[in-house]
């Protein structure tokens, strides 16, 4: 589980996006999309980041 992160994640993330070839994409979500925004700034086209409620 040495590999399993929210950064890990959005590096996953951003191998899916050049799989299916976009340059930027279009994020709904919480904190995997702000690690994502904060990771990789110019491949995001637009985001909505929801507030978690506990």
């Amino acid at each position: 589980m040495a590999h399993v992160s929210t950064a890990d994640n959005a590096r996953d993330l951003d191998l899916l996006r050049a799989a299916v070839g976009e340059e930027k994409i279009s994020y709904y979500g919480t904190s995997l999309g702000a690690t994502y925004i904060n990771m990789f700034p110019d491949r995001v086209r637009a985001a909505v980041l929801a507030a978690c409620r506990t």
